[in-house]
């Protein structure tokens, strides 16, 4: 599962910066922390599918759009820091700044924002009609009876 060991990875990206001695970036922790519940919230998701028998359509798509976020982010970060590490080197390159960096942190928070939304929409329908149907299945079987 693609998504899955994206998210994986992404998180070990955070982990080591955040665990270095000398860090070659800082990260905002407000939105390292968002980022981590999202993380989670998307595997627990993973988790939760990748048991059923058989993938669907859907499902394929989600994990599509997580996985693309998931690399998106590690996109990110991992220019940042090569664009540090080169500036402090004193190699002419176009550095981007802390803000740009930020702003691209938001953007693929917010991505990954709605694909939690949309994830939530998908098991709040789910349930739904797991609902309507448990209660077709009660009703019919009271008709049967009678």
């Amino acid at each position: 599962m693609a998504a899955y060991g994206a998210l994986v990875s992404l998180v070990q990206i955070i982990v080591q910066i955040q665990s270095h001695p000398q860090p070659p970036i800082s990260l905002d922790q407000k939105q390292i922390e968002y980022l981590t519940q999202l993380i989670t919230f998307l595997q627990n998701f993973l988790e939760g599918y990748s048991s059923n028998a058989g993938y669907t359509e859907e499902e394929d798509f989600w994990e599509r759009r997580i996985a693309e976020a998931a690399y998106d982010a590690e996109d990110v970060i991992e220019s940042y820091i090569v664009d540090q590490i080169l500036a402090r080197s004193g190699n002419d390159v176009v550095k981007i700044s802390s803000i740009e960096f930020y702003q691209g942190a938001q953007k693929v928070i917010e991505n990954m924002n709605l694909i939690k939304i949309g994830i939530k929409e998908k098991m709040v329908v789910q349930n739904q009609q797991h609902i309507i149907k448990s209660i077709t299945t009660v009703a019919s079987g009271s008709w049967t009876r009678v």
